[in-house]
């Protein structure tokens, strides 16, 4: 059953949250867990040396959009709107 909107209610959204605690587990693994896979193939990247070639940063940019749109949060929307702000974020033009 989804939560009625009212207004907003900081006391009603914890206790509706509260009481499903796999609901909200998996939807923190749901994105959680693939960026932190794709976090440690950046590592990797970076150990081995190949972190500055652009097909390996093209690939990284493809898997984390990915994780984005498959984990169908609003992180997307943050992320997007983080780098419409700050495009100094991202290094190259991929």
């Amino acid at each position: 059953k989804p939560m009625p909107i009212t207004g907003y209610d900081a006391k009603a959204i914890e206790e509706y949250y509260d009481a499903r605690p796999l609901q909200v587990g998996w939807r923190l693994n749901s994105l959680g867990l693939p960026l932190l896979a794709w976090y440690g193939r950046l590592l990797m990247d970076k150990a081995a040396g190949v972190s500055d070639k652009p097909s390996v940063q093209r690939q990284r940019g493809k898997e984390l959009r990915q994780a984005f749109v498959r984990s169908k949060s609003v992180a997307l929307i943050k992320s997007g709107q983080a780098l419409s702000l700050r495009p100094d974020l991202i290094r190259n033009q991929v």
